[in-house]
């Protein structure tokens, strides 16, 4: 069963937009509640050139990663998770849950994975983040964090991601259904991705809701869902 998870647009005035060109970096608190009490805090270079929509943050992603870190320590998890994130762009989301994960299961007997996943563009600056965010130590993590290329609709990407592991626990995306002309490539990669038991989430910023309709439309072909955080703030 897949769920999709809609974040409004409230909170957008957290996210920086820093107005310099080439690489920012800036320490980006999330303040949201952990089972410590203490907000998740990541520090994440954005590259701001006009044409490259996957160098921003972008307000979905932090909504995506405050509602993980309210449902995740419900639940904590007993056994490794696998997560993919789709649409990476600078990571945001993926690295929130990474650091989530090394809180609320501090040693599993083997480590949860965080994949983020975007075009090959995207891939340097998503490297640049995890290293800002996990830098290399000698102390074995409980969470491990790596970047593939995964072009939607490109069967090739998508068997070498899987590449025989076991199914996906949690599909993650945020702000990906702009483009209707996207829609169907990027149902196709879900549906080879998901196993029976993975939960698709995707968060959302409602921009045009006839088009974000027909997705919705197409994805429920496909899985059974439902509309989960739509008071959701960030901040």
């Amino acid at each position: 069963m897949a769920s999709w998870d809609v974040g409004g647009d409230k909170g957008s005035e957290y996210i920086p937009t820093p107005d310099e060109t080439t690489y920012v970096t800036r320490p980006l608190p999330l303040l949201i509640p952990t089972p410590e009490g203490e907000p998740i805090s990541l520090t994440i270079y954005q590259d701001q050139h006009a044409d490259f929509i996957a160098g921003k943050v972008w307000p979905s992603g932090p909504l995506l990663a405050t509602y993980l870190s309210r449902t995740l320590p419900l639940n904590p998890p007993t056994t490794p998770l696998r997560i993919v994130e789709l649409g990476a762009g600078t990571g945001i989301t993926g690295l929130s849950v990474a650091k989530l994960l090394s809180r609320i299961t501090p040693q599993p007997p083997e480590p949860h994975e965080v994949i983020l996943t975007d075009l090959s563009l995207a891939l340097p600056l998503l490297d640049r983040n995890i290293l800002a965010n996990f830098p290399p130590s000698s102390i074995p993590s409980p969470v491990t964090v790596r970047t593939t290329r995964l072009h939607w609709g490109s069967s090739a990407d998508t068997q070498c991601l899987l590449n025989s592991n076991p199914p996906f626990t949690m599909i993650i995306a945020a702000d990906v259904i702009y483009f209707p002309n996207l829609y169907d490539p990027l149902i196709e990669t879900l549906v080879e991705l998901a196993g029976g038991e993975t939960e698709v989430l995707i968060a959302y910023k409602k921009r045009q809701p006839e088009k974000e309709a027909d997705f919705f439309e197409r994805f429920g072909r496909w899985f059974t869902f439902e509309s989960v955080g739509e008071d959701l703030a960030y901040g």
